[in-house]
């Protein structure tokens, strides 16, 4: 009985640290990763790096969404905005878009 009842603790005790560490994961909003010249992306925090037509193309495909962040990297001497758009259901998405606002495909 008593090993049972270790067993029993340490088992709870697994699934609490679990729980914990699952809790601990959040999601960055307001940062916006963009390329810097070596390729590799970096963090900047100022959301008027996206350009405003994008933004504008976002709104209305989405009214209700929220941009969580985004990379830009050229593409062949094209500027390729990918954002990771948040619905008002939370659902989570990713869309790219031409520094012209248009969807790429």
């Amino acid at each position: 009985m008593k090993k049972l009842v270790v067993v029993a603790v340490m088992l709870s005790m697994s699934f609490a640290s679990y729980a914990q560490v699952q809790g601990n994961d959040t999601v960055k909003t307001d940062t916006i990763a963009t390329s810097a010249p070596t390729g590799q992306p970096s963090t900047a925090t100022a959301e008027n790096e996206l350009p405003q037509v994008v933004k504008d193309s976002i709104a209305k495909s989405y009214p209700d969404a929220a941009i969580s962040e985004f990379t830009k990297e050229d593409h062949d001497g094209q500027t390729i905005y990918s954002v990771k758009i948040r619905t008002k259901n939370n659902a989570v998405f990713t869309e790219k878009y031409t520094d012209e606002g248009k969807v790429v495909e």
